[in-house]
């Protein structure tokens, strides 16, 4: 019955999303062409003037996708593959979602606002919510010249809001789904607030073994998140951005041969976010500070004894400044990054196992200058000086180089050249703790560094741009497992590739965006074999019609030919948007249209996708 209401809602919103034309046209707003980039150079620059592939996606497109934090709207966007445990990315225990940019794990440094929020290879997007969100620039390519460890496959910098409209969001769904957001400005503090309950899922992972007994299955009981933002702008130069959230896991392991509950799983996380921003016209500074605390439990049912019952904190604080100028045409940028990270781990099953205080200090150097030799040519050369030093006394060093140049072809066309080098620094649990109790650590590792060279092609028209980037990588020391499940510096990582993204508005009511990857990620095993990494082809398609008081945004995202064997994923959100009043709207998503059982994990256990849910809420300003 469930199944049959279900569907016929979907063939209405279906029906809906085809006989929109007969409503009064209202111009499209969904993307604006030649877009200020910010991320890529550390400075404003248009998207034809920046050697670099870059996606700008607003908040209101990443909030169309019917998603409710970042790492569930980032399936969406070209070149982008997460990879989960849990349903709708979110992360558990020491286990964080995987965020892949072309075929190298934590090889995507994130930041909020210019942070960065990378701990311990991990960064909680699950916990920063879309409402909160202006805008989230992708940068492709090595960006650890700028901004230093981890940006192997690129940079996002996920950019708040500082000025929010006063609403009320409420909605509901199928299977649990609810949330609650509030937004309010004062003056010049910007304020907001939610709740967001993610309901049960069945049936999540299938772990099948040769011994019928010991095949088990995942039921996720349901996740909740609290989360509180606060913006005060003391004046143009100055900002202060503060984050607190609040988040709550569970889930139960069944055996697939009794169907009794074998273990429950509790995972409960706070999780802070400061950062004090100061922009001049010549001179930025910002003091940013990430702290984590978890407790995460395992208990055997049988016996009603903690199998597990660990406490985690971490930390990762700093200070950034640089200075810019001019100089007989050419403009210079010099700054510092002082950053400072922290772990420790108290194991109550297990004292003995207890780790920590685990620390790490950093300071950088960079510098970039850009060399205008006319309005259409320019050549970048930048450079980072990097030290790192453990408490125990264990120092890296860096020496980092990156070459940029830039030649508009005409004033709707651009190439650019970009060649540089990135590394990574071991985390921390890589050096002393491991992952989980299944992973040994290796304070022995050394960092990962390794080139990238791409070069691109950009145009733009009155109705669309086209984008297609060709790039290899090779990287030195990539560090990964050894059949022990030891931490290992292994010889190679190595892609090439292209990636291609086209988005067109087809009138006023229609517009799309079709983006592509084709690459051949792999690794040296332990036995000095290539391995496939991840997978090599994802593409994604997003439409979108607007029309008077009605708009309806269809996202769908195609994964294949993947390293650990799973069919193909084509996870699709429908959500649709009407406008009732000027003040109040009314809207409902479906997630997994298609109702796939889509693998979400890249390793031998099979992680399954939520299945299809529906949603329908109403947001009202006042």
């Amino acid at each position: 019955m469930k199944r049959n209401v279900t569907k016929k809602m979907i063939a209405a919103l279906a029906l809906g999303f085809m006989v929109m034309p007969c409503v009064q046209a209202e111009e499209d707003k969904s993307f604006e062409f030649d877009p200020m980039i910010v991320t890529a150079l550390r400075g404003e620059s248009k998207e034809l003037d920046t050697p670099a592939n870059v996606t700008v996606k607003s908040g209101d497109e990443l909030r169309a996708t019917g998603a409710k934090t970042v790492i569930d709207a980032l399936q969406f966007v070209e070149g982008i593959n997460i990879y989960s445990q849990n349903p709708y990315g979110q992360s558990a225990g020491r286990m964080s979602s995987e965020l892949v940019m072309r075929g190298i794990k934590k090889g995507t440094l994130i930041m909020v606002d210019g942070a960065p929020i990378n701990m311990n290879g991990m960064f909680q997007l699950d916990n920063i919510l879309l409402e909160n969100v202006e805008k989230i620039e992708v940068v492709r390519g090595p960006g650890s010249v700028m901004y230093g460890s981890d940006a192997f496959g690129g940079v996002i910098n996920i950019m708040t809001k500082k000025q929010v409209n006063n609403s009320i969001t409420v909605s509901t769904g199928n299977k649990g789904q609810q949330n609650y957001n509030l937004n309010f400005q004062s003056g010049k503090l910007a304020f907001s607030s939610s709740f967001v309950d993610t309901g049960e899922v069945n049936n999540l992972t299938k772990t099948v073994d040769s011994n019928p007994a010991k095949s088990t299955y995942d039921n996720f009981l349901g996740g909740e998140k609290q989360s509180f933002n606060a913006t005060y702008q003391f004046n143009d130069k100055m900002t202060l951005y503060y984050t607190h959230t609040e988040d709550e896991l569970n889930k139960e392991r069944r055996s697939l041969m009794t169907k009794k509950v074998t273990s429950l799983y509790n995972d409960q996380e706070n999780l802070d976010r400061i950062n004090f921003q100061y922009n001049d016209k010549d001179w930025k500074a910002m003091l940013y500070g990430s702290f984590r605390d978890l407790d995460y439990t395992t208990k055997t049912v049988s016996t009603g004894a903690y199998a597990s019952n660990i406490n985690l904190k971490s930390s990762k604080y700093g200070l950034d400044a640089n200075k810019s100028w001019d100089d007989q045409q050419i403009h210079y940028l010099a700054g510092i990054t002082l950053e400072q990270e922290k772990y420790k781990t108290i194991d109550f099953v297990k004292p003995e196992n207890s780790k920590g205080t685990y620390e790490r200090t950093v300071t950088s150097l960079y510098t970039q200058g850009t060399k205008d030799f006319n309005e259409n040519k320019k050549l970048i050369l930048g450079l980072r000086g990097q030290h790192a030093r453990t408490e125990s006394g264990d120092e890296y060093n860096q020496f980092l180089p990156q070459i940029q140049y830039n030649q508009k072809l005409r004033q709707d066309s651009s190439w650019f050249v970009n060649v540089g080098k990135a590394f990574r620094l071991p985390t921390l649990t890589e050096l002393h703790t491991g992952t989980t109790s299944n992973f040994t650590s290796n304070s022995n590792l050394k960092p990962e560094s390794g080139w990238t060279y791409e070069t691109g092609w950009k145009k733009e028209s009155q109705i669309g741009t086209l984008k297609t980037t060709i790039f290899m990588m090779n990287i030195d020391n990539h560090i990964d497992t050894d059949s022990s499940k030891m931490f290992q510096n292994f010889s190679k990582f190595k892609n090439e590739g292209i990636e291609v993204s086209w988005q067109q508005r087809l009138s006023d009511k229609y517009s799309y965006t079709v983006g592509g990857v084709y690459g051949n990620p792999r690794e040296k095993d332990a036995t000095g074999e290539w391995i496939r990494a991840y997978s090599r082809i994802q593409g994604n398609l997003t439409l979108r019609y607007t029309l008077d008081k009605l708009t309806a945004n269809l996202a769908a995202n195609y994964t294949a030919d993947r390293s650990n064997k799973a069919l193909n994923a084509l996870p699709v959100s429908l959500m649709v948007n009407y406008q009732l009043k000027p003040e109040t709207a009314v809207f409902a998503t479906i997630r997994n249209v298609l109702n796939r059982n889509d693998v979400t994990t890249n390793s031998s256990s099979y992680y399954y996708a939520a299945p299809r849910t529906v949603e329908f809420g109403v947001k009202h300003s006042f």
